[in-house]
């Protein structure tokens, strides 16, 4: 008997409607006509869409809060941008989606294991303190640097800060960044925190913040990317004892390789060439 799309158990068709392009606008158009061939692809297909939503305008955000579905379907992973080259002709001229509309977005989902947030302006430590980010594993916040001047990451941390409820298996965090003072501190209860992206200025309180609280996850990190690193780092990197995979800045790379544990066994070393831009993979 020869199996057609009609017989296959709903298993590997979920496998099969998954296959697509990596580019993500192309995946989602695809899911999108799959959805309309018959009853049993729509149900699949728009379990697919919403487990990943990207969102880079208000009216994407608004389209999103309209929908029937929200809150129905499960959504793994949220990409907030506001690059406008992934805008559309009309979305361009519409606002950028800031912390309140990602609050509003946040409001309505449920069960986010990963949150990536990119050039988004407005972004406060409430807005990230939600019951659908109980269950957060993996977190990347990137903004520019010169964008927000006033997010210097010299100012002064604020008192009685307390972390957000994560455990975290990989955070990224570069540029100016004021909810550093409230995320850093999850290292406290993210024991399994294996991959960890920081790229900061080499001065002020956040940085004295990752230096103190780096010992809590460092025998626990696989994958270490460090934007910047002082010789108050290099005996702190002894202990990351576990790691396979390591990126630095090219001017540093004497100091960082040698600091590491002897144990240590690095299988990829990306070697940056100016601060946040890569300019080489090895392979060891």
């Amino acid at each position: 008997m020869v199996a057609t799309f009609h017989t296959l158990p709903t298993e590997i068709l979920i496998r099969v409607l998954e296959l697509g392009p990596d580019d993500f606008a192309a995946r989602r158009l695809g899911l999108v006509s799959q959805s309309l061939v018959n009853r049993t692809w729509r149900a699949i297909s728009q379990h697919i869409l919403w487990d990943e939503i990207e969102l880079y305008s208000v009216s994407s955000v608004q389209r999103l809060l309209d929908s029937p579905a929200l809150g129905q379907l499960r959504t793994r992973v949220l990409r907030v941008s506001t690059d406008p080259t992934k805008l559309s002709g009309k979305e361009r001229s519409h606002a950028p989606v800031d912390g309140d509309c990602l609050a509003r977005v946040l409001g309505g989902l449920s069960g986010i294991t990963g949150l990536v947030l990119e050039e988004v302006d407005g972004l406060r430590v409430d807005h990230l303190n939600v019951a659908s980010l109980a269950g957060l594993k993996h977190l990347h916040i990137d903004m520019t640097y010169d964008k927000n001047p006033s997010l210097a990451v010299d100012r002064e941390i604020p008192r009685n800060t307390e972390p957000l409820p994560f455990r975290l298996s990989s955070l990224t965090m570069s540029g100016y960044n004021d909810l550093a003072p409230f995320i850093i501190p999850t290292f406290t209860t993210s024991p399994n925190l294996s991959h960890l992206r920081l790229a900061f200025e080499d001065s002020g309180p956040t940085n004295a913040l990752v230096h103190s609280s780096f010992p809590l996850i460092a025998s626990s990190l696989r994958n270490l990317s460090l934007g910047f690193c002082t010789t108050a780092y290099l005996p702190l990197l002894r202990q990351c004892n576990k790691i396979t995979s390591l990126s630095a800045r090219w001017e540093e790379l004497d100091l960082v390789v040698p600091a590491l544990a002897p144990e240590v066994r690095l299988r990829h070393l990306e070697v940056w060439i100016r601060p946040w831009y890569p300019k080489a993979n090895l392979r060891l």
